[in-house]
């Protein structure tokens, strides 16, 4: 259930020779200006920041905007007890999970008790086995205005943002972004899995969306009752609408989109309609980087290639959307997510 946390340790200590990287501020050598703000982290050693990391556990010690020296760590629960973080862990991995980022930053030399640690991120995750291949429930989250999530170096072509800088929801293809950040472990027969995660995002939010913010007034809190939060989250912020709902918007965007290719006017108009149809389509199954490489090996010239990639981003842009027709209807596609996320 929970991912990533990220925790600004309270009445940390650090040895005096840390296993930690010191850096400075850079200095402009012809006029002598430090870049950067400095401050004595610990022990007399004085730089911007000092930085720790293991094989699962990082570690930040840095002069915060209330000047005094903070030391933040981050790590994902579920990868702390496994090679990945495919899986959620139960209350009692969890604890297992802080118990050894606790020896992970002991190992830096950073000495903290977790319990007293304030929350400053919290990310809560559902794995969906879905029915349908990922690629057919793009259109229920553009219906829902949910982003094509802009980094796709993490989650490839199949992810959807939702948020704002206090919190995300967050929906991608978990296996396919396992295989492209080379993840250990071998995920060929992993199924379908789309991965809902919501991500609170400073300290603020953590405190008005759960009520706490220390990791002693999570384990108070209960796990039942963070599985009740995920899930009220998911109903109150995404899952909002009937199935009727869904049908009635989905009906009522193709309708608007038939009367914007209509009013274009032209004889052609609704085979205009058809083409930006299957580009949006093409477009989502191999994304632009795989269509380009497709007509290089035709043996496109490059101008040809920027023409059709233009060609291809205008339709796109124009159909974006749109909700055409598939063989299972949106409303079933969103009744299976909601069902499945909120159980």
């Amino acid at each position: 259930m929970i991912d990533t946390i990220t925790l600004d340790l309270q009445d940390f200590e650090v040895d005096p020779y840390p296993n930690l990287e010191l850096q400075q501020a850079r200095t402009n050598l012809k006029t002598g200006e430090v870049i950067g703000r400095e401050a004595n982290l610990f022990h007399g050693f004085t730089g911007t920041k000092a930085i720790g990391n293991t094989a699962k556990t990082h570690v930040d010690i840095f002069l915060g905007r209330d000047n005094k020296v903070h030391a933040m760590t981050h790590f994902s629960v579920p990868k702390q007890v496994a090679d990945n973080n495919y899986s959620e862990v139960d209350f009692a991995g969890f604890l297992n999970a802080l118990a050894l980022a606790e020896t992970d930053l002991l190992t830096l030399g950073v000495r903290a008790n977790l319990d007293k640690a304030k929350l400053t991120r919290l990310d809560l995750f559902k794995n969906v086995i879905t029915d349908e291949p990922i690629v057919c429930y793009a259109k229920v989250f553009e219906l829902l205005n949910a982003s094509y999530a802009k980094d796709k170096r993490t989650y490839g072509v199949s992810g959807w943002l939702m948020g704002n800088s206090q919190q995300q929801y967050c929906i991608y293809d978990k296996v396919a972004e396992l295989k492209q950040n080379k993840k250990n472990g071998n995920f060929d027969n992993l199924p379908n899995t789309l991965r809902f995660e919501h991500r609170s995002l400073n300290s603020n939010k953590v405190e008005s969306t759960y009520g706490f913010t220390t990791i002693e007034e999570l384990k108070r809190y209960g796990w039942n009752a963070l599985y009740e939060k995920r899930r009220d989250i998911w109903r109150d912020g995404f899952f909002k609408y009937e199935v009727e709902d869904v049908e009635t918007l989905a009906a009522s965007t193709l309708k608007k989109y038939l009367q914007f290719y209509q009013s274009k006017g032209g004889r052609e108009w609704f085979d205009n309609f058809l083409r930006s149809y299957g580009a949006v389509n093409l477009y989502e199954i191999a994304g632009t980087e795989t269509i380009k490489k497709a007509l290089e090996d035709l043996g496109c010239n490059r101008m040809k290639i920027y023409r059709l990639e233009q060609t291809m981003r205008q339709r796109v842009f124009e159909f974006e959307s749109l909700e055409g027709k598939q063989d299972v209807s949106l409303g079933t596609l969103y009744s299976e997510l909601k069902t499945k996320v909120l159980a």
